[in-house]
């Protein structure tokens, strides 16, 4: 946009003067387009031999999230951490990854859309990692547009050994009524309608927890883990 265009003129200047540096280069990385624009700028950084810095490191890490190349931002992540003992700093904390890739996943989602698929790619291709976990299957459970596909996808999250939480039954309870399609025994429907309170109550749902759980397992969980945003 325009606002991209000005920046990016202001910041030629500052090359051409060879004033930019690394600050001025890891707020560029905002108006790369996608990962490979930020490599291109990656590159003009080393060739003017300017520094990463850990907040340069940060933003490409996210960057190459968005565009679900998991492996160079494993090698980004690498390199920060080199960096961070380098200068004997503590390190990364240990639920970093899992903040950032729940709010990754979270942020694109909620922009629904092409975002919405990008983050099926990432998801897609975590999940083939087996970086995945609880919370990041109940973020993209809002891209479920019915219960039908909501249950698929926390049998997927079954068979990968992840087990439903508190929240995921919450969420399964809201597109229930929702879509106005409850139990029709008493104590089932009262079962739903406790479950936005207490979820675990969700849990002896005839067929749903049977197709959930497999037909030997419990629907609910237990509490998510800390490690980032969870949507309604």
């Amino acid at each position: 946009d325009d606002g991209n265009a000005r920046a990016w003129h202001f910041f030629e200047r500052l090359c051409a003067l060879s004033k930019a540096d690394v600050y001025q280069h890891s707020v560029m990385l905002n108006a790369c387009a996608n990962s490979w624009a930020a490599e291109t700028l990656m590159r003009r950084m080393e060739a003017a031999n300017v520094q990463p810095s850990e907040v340069t490191y940060q933003k490409l890490y996210k960057i190459y999230l968005r565009d679900a190349r998991v492996e160079e931002a494993e090698q980004v992540l690498e390199k920060m951490r080199a960096m961070m003992y380098a200068d004997g700093a503590a390190g990364l904390p240990d639920d970093y990854t899992n903040r950032v890739l729940t709010d990754m996943l979270l942020e694109m989602v909620k922009e629904g859309h092409h975002s919405e698929r990008r983050a099926w790619e990432l998801f897609n291709r975590l999940r083939g990692t087996n970086k995945v976990n609880v919370i990041h299957y109940n973020v993209m459970l809002n891209t479920c547009k019915t219960t039908q596909q909501a249950v698929q996808l926390v049998q997927q999250a079954r068979k990968a050994g992840i087990q439903p939480s508190d929240r995921t039954c919450l969420k399964l309870a809201k597109m229930y009524i929702k879509e106005g399609n409850l139990p029709s025994h008493p104590g089932q429907l009262d079962a739903v309608m406790k479950g936005l309170k207490k979820t675990s109550l969700f849990a002896p749902f005839g067929r749903t927890h049977d197709a959930l759980a497999g037909g030997d397992g419990d629907l609910s969980g237990g509490e998510d883990k800390k490690g980032g945003a969870d949507a309604e």
